[in-house]
């Protein structure tokens, strides 16, 4: 008797160890640079749990891309918290984090946006695996963000060659600028666009046109950052095109999303350059 007790005991255990084995085990992420984030839900004190689409009311299966994060390197992240762009320095130790806004942002008022930056701010903590990210906070009656991983957008280099990239905005600290006089009435009360134009080539060259002037030069990529090497430029007289440039030479990091992409430049008062290719050209 003793005997069997024994028997089923041991096929018991064996069938435990089995079942422990076999679940998987989500590994904990370490390294975030380059990784990409979108919100997905919003959790509450009480226990409830809301999608970032419920909250600024659009329907659950429409893919909101304007609330991200992007780990630019160990130490600095950019994103967007609905309609402004964001900056921010981050310090990690353990699962403790630390995030310091006083880069800047835009200024534009939208859903939700004031909220997100304050929740961020005071989420001493997170959890991350390699698809999830979740933030820890004691803000009011929010308890965290949850964050999914979005490795269709992380940077590859093939999304970026290749494309007629078109400037349509650019973000200043203080809010959205359009410095270069992008639209002009004529004397048939036509608006025209000057054209500010970059194209990314596989050899590592580059070609754009600055409203009359054409220009040229090389670029160095290491994931998402980028250093360019200016060559050649056009010297036509015309409104804000060697400004431009003068913006467009500081760029340190981009960002690319299917047809948009973002150049972050280091220069004074200006946070991004943000093209796009118009209807998938």
């Amino acid at each position: 008797m003793k005997k069997i007790i024994f028997v089923i005991l041991l096929m018991s255990l064996f069938t435990s160890c089995k079942k422990m084995t076999t679940e998987p085990v989500e590994t904990q992420l370490t390294n975030f640079i380059g990784t990409n984030w979108v919100l997905k839900n919003v959790h509450f004190k009480d226990g409830t749990v809301k999608s970032i689409n419920q909250i600024v009311g659009v329907k659950e299966d429409e893919f909101l891309q304007n609330y991200y994060l992007h780990f630019t390197t160990d130490t600095y992240l950019r994103g967007t918290d609905g309609c402004n762009s964001t900056e921010c320095d981050y310090k990690i130790d353990g699962n403790n984090i630390q995030l310091d806004f006083y880069r800047g942002r835009t200024k534009i008022g939208c859903a939700f946006q004031e909220e997100l930056i304050s929740i961020l701010d005071n989420s001493p903590t997170y959890n991350a695996t390699e698809n999830t990210l979740m933030f820890h906070s004691d803000f009011e009656e929010f308890s965290g963000l949850e964050y999914v991983r979005d490795k269709t957008y992380e940077f590859q280099k093939k999304n970026l060659i290749n494309k007629k990239w078109k400037l349509y905005d650019v973000a200043a600290i203080g809010g959205y600028e359009l410095p270069f006089d992008f639209w002009y009435e004529d004397e048939e009360t036509k608006f025209y666009q000057f054209v500010y134009q970059i194209e990314f080539f596989e050899d590592g060259t580059y070609k754009g046109i600055s409203n009359c002037n054409s220009f040229d030069g090389k670029y160095e990529l290491n994931n998402n950052m980028i250093k360019l090497i200016p060559g050649s430029v056009t010297e036509m007289a015309c409104v804000n095109s060697m400004e431009y440039l003068s913006i467009f030479n500081t760029a340190t990091y981009i960002y690319v999303a299917g047809n948009n992409l973002i150049i972050y430049p280091e220069y004074d008062g200006y946070l991004a350059l943000r093209y796009h290719v118009p209807n998938g050209e």
